[in-house]
């Protein structure tokens, strides 16, 4: 009898650990400025960065995100009724890009490489439209060697975002 309660005691105390382990990850806080907000995790820090309207990283990960108006956007060909996948694919195009566009689990973006001074690093840029007046996009950018922990996460992170709020 006495066997099988410290058995038992031993698989609850284990299954406890597990199931603590697997909720109890990063934990996550909403960053927000300027009409966008993201849920990531909390070891982000609000950063200055030129041209942006929100940058903030921690040790792995950068997050940028930036707005441009539809209006200044009309010389590139993107109108009110242009889709996620046009503003994409225009991204693509201004920055010369061999990037590959996708649409997965309701999210827009464009991922690649690119060799910075001595290292390479990975983006992965989601896209957002807020209204008929603005796109956003927002660029999660690591060490080429962190690429994966990042596409591990991409969605989940990028499936929180909210613009024009």
């Amino acid at each position: 009898m006495k066997k099988n309660i410290i058995k038992i005691s031993c698989l609850l105390v284990v299954s406890i650990l597990l199931v603590g382990c697997s909720l109890f990850g990063p934990a996550q806080k909403e960053y927000s400025k300027d009409g966008f907000s993201i849920k990531i995790d909390d070891t982000m820090e609000y950063v200055n960065q030129p041209n942006y309207k929100i940058a903030l990283k921690n040790d792995t990960i950068m997050v940028l995100a930036n707005r441009e108006t539809i209006e200044s956007l009309s010389y590139q060909g993107i109108k009110n009724t242009s889709t996620l996948k046009d503003y994409a694919e225009l991204l693509k195009r201004a920055n010369d890009k061999q990037g590959l566009v996708t649409e997965k689990n309701g999210v827009t973006y464009l991922t690649y490489g690119k060799e910075n001074s001595d290292k390479k690093v990975y983006y992965m840029i989601a896209v957002y439209k807020e209204k008929e007046e603005a796109f956003w996009n927002v660029k999660f950018v690591v060490n080429y060697d962190e690429k994966e922990a990042l596409e591990n996460n991409f969605i989940k992170w990028a499936k929180t975002v909210k613009v024009g709020e």
